[in-house]
């Protein structure tokens, strides 16, 4: 070139520029992503709660690790992605209804709404009965002392008394109304009242 400054940059940082390098075949190494063939900038894949190699699970860039001026061709769309990701930092996954896990590295089939929503439900009725026999017993046998000397059904039962005695000596029941009652005036702070509470308050 009559002019090589306008037309050769730089390489980019943490990119592999092998000689006859141009933006479209850049080197994006393992554990980055970027944009698009037009980008010269590289996104370090982040592992979010992994162990630090999350971000190279997903992110497999086009450069061989064991030679750097070797590229591998991959599908148009999903360049620098594992097979199972896809979007920006491969954070997406491919198939549907799967989600990325915690740790970053992997993605797991969603539980089906019906399953979860029976798990729920039945966790719900059962801790509803549990609670509820132990509310019967208590109020059949409140101010007895027969049922409090059983084994099993004593202890619960003492426990209750004194739980009970405790929360009515102590005023818990409005303490704990006006905690709930502070609390849903946080939650509604910046979306009604276009406020915000300090940082060290959230």
């Amino acid at each position: 070139f009559s002019s090589p400054t306008d037309y050769c940059k730089p390489c980019p940082s943490d990119a592999a520029c092998p000689v006859g390098t141009t933006l479209e075949t850049l080197g994006v190494p393992l554990g980055f992503w970027r944009a698009s063939f037009s980008s010269a900038e590289l996104t370090e894949c982040r592992a979010f709660g992994g162990d630090g190699q999350a971000g190279q699970a997903r992110c497999v860039g086009n450069v061989d690790p064991g030679e750097a001026s070797g590229r591998r061709v991959q599908e148009a769309g999903l360049d620098y992605c594992a097979d199972a990701f896809a979007g920006p930092e491969c954070q997406l996954c491919r198939e549907p209804n799967h989600y990325l896990d915690a740790d970053g590295a992997a993605c797991n089939e969603c539980v089906a709404v019906g399953t979860a929503a029976g798990r729920m439900a039945g966790t719900a009725l059962g801790l509803c009965v549990a609670f509820g026999l132990v509310a019967l017993a208590y109020s059949v046998q409140r101010g007895q002392t027969e049922w409090r000397k059983e084994r099993f059904i004593g202890l619960p039962l003492r426990i209750a008394d004194r739980t009970g005695d405790a929360i009515y000596k102590i005023g818990l029941i409005p303490k704990f109304k006006i905690l709930f009652g502070f609390y849903q005036v946080c939650l509604v702070l910046s979306t009604t009242y276009s406020a915000r509470l300090p940082a060290e308050y959230t």
